[in-house]
């Protein structure tokens, strides 16, 4: 099974920093669920695969609650 996540950034170095946090959790071979991101440009592609809709739920959720974290952190980031 497999989610894709796609975010928009407003710059392309903004898509490659949330690419490397989402991409630093650890998972091993024995894991359920796996999380990858790709940027390209301004846009960051997540995708999760899992072998069951659980796992696939439980890290979609999580990934999205991390993005939803770096997103605020940008616009903080840029308050300052």
């Amino acid at each position: 099974m497999k989610n894709i996540i796609e975010v928009d950034f407003q710059n392309a170095g903004e898509a490659e920093k949330a690419a490397k946090i989402i991409n630093e959790s650890k998972t091993d071979e024995e894991t359920r669920a796996k999380v990858s991101a790709v940027a390209k440009k301004e846009k960051l592609t997540v995708t999760i695969t899992a072998t069951d809709f659980t796992a696939l739920r439980a890290l979609t959720t999580t990934a999205m609650r991390d993005l939803k974290v770096i997103v605020d952190g940008f616009k903080i980031a840029k308050s300052f």
